[in-house]
C-alpha cells in the first residue's frame, strides 16, 4: 500500500529541500530561470495551505524526458496551460489531483490526514 501523507512543516522542510534539490540535479537543464532557487530557499512558499500541492501536484516536463511524461500520463497526470516560465520549447505541463492517480496505479493509495 502507498500512503501518500502532508509534509509536517518544519520537521520534514530539511527533508523536502533534498528531494527538490535531487530532482533538479537530475536535470540537464538550469532552473534558475523559473526562480528555482528562491522556491527552495522560501519552502514551503506556494506548497503550504490553503494553496499546498501536496494532495494536488503541478510540474514540467522537458521534451527530452519521455519515459518520464509517459509514466506521469499513467499515473493519472494531465496536460495544462503553463503555470510558470519555462524556456526550453517543447515543455509540457502537468496536473495530478491524486484521487484520479488513484484509479490509474495498482494496490491502494490513500491521501491522509497529518497525523
Amino acid at each position: 500500500m502507498l500512503r501518500i501523507l502532508p509534509a509536517r512543516i518544519p520537521d520534514d522542510l530539511p527533508e523536502v529541500k533534498a528531494l527538490f534539490l535531487e530532482y533538479v540535479r537530475s536535470l540537464d537543464v538550469d532552473l534558475s530561470v523559473q526562480g528555482f532557487d528562491r522556491e527552495v530557499e522560501w519552502l514551503p512558499g506556494d506548497y503550504a495551505p490553503p494553496r499546498g500541492a501536496l494532495l494536488h501536484m503541478r510540474l514540467d516536463t522537458l521534451p527530452t524526458m519521455t519515459a518520464a511524461f509517459a509514466l506521469y500520463r499513467r499515473l493519472g497526470f494531465r496536460e495544462i496551460p503553463p503555470y510558470r516560465h519555462n524556456p526550453i520549447e517543447g515543455t509540457r505541463f502537468l496536473e495530478c489531483r491524486f484521487a484520479s492517480a488513484a484509479r490509474a496505479l495498482p494496490g491502494d493509495i490513500t491521501p491522509m490526514e497529518k497525523p
